[in-house]
Parts: C-alpha cells; structure tokens; sequence
C-alpha cells in the first residue's frame, strides 16, 4: 500500500463529504415533492368526506364536486395565512395598492364569471408590468391584467409594514421633528 500525503487524504474526503452533500440534497427535494404529494392527497381525502357528510344519501364523488371542495379548503389556508399577518403586525389595512401592498383579489374571465376566487400576493412579488396596472387600484376594482384573458377583482389591499430597526425602536435623547409616517395609505 502506497502511502498517501495528509492533502491526498483530504482531497479524498473532500469528494466523499461532496457526494453526500449532493445525495442529502436530492433527498431533502424528494421529500419536498413528498410532502405536497401528502398535503394534496390529505386535501382530496378531506374533500371526499365532506362529500359524505353533506350530501345525505346519494354520495357526489365526482371530480368537479372534490375540486370545489378542495378549493374551499385552499381558500380558507390563504385566509388563515393572511390572519397570521395581520396579528403580527406584518400587514395592516389600506385603501389604495402601492408599491408596498399586500393584494387580496379573485381571478375573473371576461364574461364576469370567477375563475379563481382567491388570489393574494404581495405586489413586489409580481411582474412589473402588472404592478404598474394594479398601483392605485383600491378594493371593488376591476382590473385588466391581461388584455381579454385575465382579470383581476380587487377584495381587499393592505400595506406591508417594514420591521422596525432597533434604532427606531430606541427612544432618542434629544426629540426630533417627526416626519410622515413611512409606508402606504
């Protein structure tokens, strides 16, 4: 057996430590896929017992019905989500979409019909040549995002209120003139 240098040893588990760097993150992505495929699969089962429970005796299995419920339960995720924001400070009411809003809305075809009825997302979040669209639009609005194709109904519009920074948060020893208030109305 040859005798191998401390920096061949280490090249060696250098390529040991970076195959199993890769392995653990094709794992950790599999698992990912794993648990959406659980949710959904938690959804549909969920969707299919209140089928049961709601339907009386004749028992609606079909796809269109579990859709329409599963898309009840994903309605009511988005909700509960959006809860969260707002008791923690993260959002807040607003009357007008800004640069820094939170949008709550229904996708609407051009015949009126709703498509999607929950869509929410923060406006940065969006391609900018639909944030310019959706900036001034307030809550009741209709806006065209897509010529002919996509639409959008605005529900509600909330600011996003930026963390407080620990020298915000200080009380100052000498007062300041106050300034506006920083974010959206």
């Amino acid at each position: 057996m040859e005798k191998r240098t401390a920096g061949q040893r280490i090249e060696d588990l250098e390529r040991v430590a970076s195959g199993l760097y890769h392995s653990l993150d094709q794992i950790s992505r599999e698992n990912g896929m794993l648990k959406d495929a659980v949710h959904l699969l938690d959804n549909k089962v969920r969707a299919i017992v209140e089928a049961i429970k709601n339907s009386g005796q004749v028992v609606d299995l079909s796809d269109d019905n579990l859709a329409k419920i599963m898309l009840g339960f994903r309605v009511d995720e988005l909700k509960t989500k959006l809860n969260g924001l707002l008791a923690q400070g993260i959002l807040k009411a607003s009357e007008t979409i800004a640069e820094e809003s939170f949008v709550v809305g229904e996708e609407v075809d051009t015949a009126g019909t709703v498509v999607n009825p929950r869509v929410q997302f923060a406006l940065s979040a969006i391609d900018p040549n639909l944030r310019d669209k959706l900036k001034g639009s307030k809550a009741g609005d209709l806006v065209e995002l897509a010529e002919g194709k996509w639409r959008l109904r605005v529900l509600e519009v909330y600011a996003i209120v930026p963390p407080e920074t620990e020298e915000a948060a200080a009380p100052e020893a000498a007062p300041a003139e106050s300034a506006p208030a920083s974010g959206s109305a």
